[in-house]
């Protein structure tokens, strides 16, 4: 394992955007964010999800989001990614019903490197990013697949969460024929605090979602469906206003 030193040449971050989107991570207006779209996303799941739905955790992490399906769906068929492995051992003994993978998601399948925020986990990705801490970074490798190449094809899937740290475009693009073909609901995270890393910008979300995908786009509660204009406009003032507690990181793609 590497060390990494985060800085604006690995994030394509300018020395101001690097400086204006350090924030403090347990700053109060980041907790009120945190709250309010977690009891969103529970209120999506109450009206989408069934006792047999089946879903998809992209970027499971501990399992927290995972549990709020499991407990909404007991009897689906689900799937969880997750590339970090100090995780995988938990996950499979707290879900043992779930199908774990311990891989990242993308749109080419392969090696990758991968940035491991020892200190801020959650933080970690395919990419390197500006932190709201001191990180204590390394660099490891992760297996990464598509999720087409994984989801079975009969397999009806009701919905979709995504919390990758900047790489939402990857994941999606690579999960093309499972959202044209089952039409999910798609919870997802995408901040510009995130992305400096992967080249991607909310135009090519949106587009990926909307026109290729046939979804539309939704805040969290219910506002929308959005246009590309206000979309962007969304991902831009949260930046710019250092992720204040009335701005959006988060985002329902869903069929309308």
């Amino acid at each position: 394992m590497e060390s990494v030193k985060i800085n604006k040449i690995d994030t394509n971050a300018s020395e101001d955007e690097l400086s204006q989107a350090v924030f403090l991570l347990h700053h109060d207006d980041g907790m009120l964010r945190m709250e309010r779209d977690n009891r969103n996303m529970k209120n999506i799941m109450d009206d989408v999800l069934t006792s047999d739905s089946n879903c998809i955790d992209v970027g499971a992490h501990a399992g927290e989001v995972l549990d709020w399906i499991v407990q909404r769906a007991p009897v689906g068929s689900h799937y969880a990614f997750e590339p970090l492995p100090r995780f995988i051992p938990q996950l499979k003994t707290r879900f043992p019903g779930v199908k774990v993978y311990q891989c990242a998601l993308s749109n080419s399948a392969g090696i990758s490197k991968f940035c491991h925020f020892v200190n801020i986990p959650g933080w970690s990705g395919l990419r390197p990013q500006p932190c709201p801490i001191e990180p204590v970074a390394e660099e490891i490798e992760v297996e990464v697949n598509l999720m087409d190449d994984i989801i079975p094809q009969q397999l009806q899937i009701r919905l979709i969460k995504i919390d990758v740290e900047g790489g939402e475009y990857g994941v999606i693009d690579g999960a093309k024929k499972t959202v044209r073909r089952c039409k999910p609901y798609i919870i997802f995270e995408h901040a510009k605090v995130h992305a400096f890393g992967y080249g991607t910008t909310p135009q090519m979300l949106y587009d990926l979602i909307v026109e290729d995908c046939g979804l539309a786009v939704f805040s969290l509660d219910g506002n929308g469906p959005h246009s590309k204009n206000t979309f962007v406009s969304i991902y831009e003032e949260a930046f710019i206003t250092r992720y204040k507690r009335h701005t959006e990181t988060n985002f329902l793609a869903r069929p309308i």
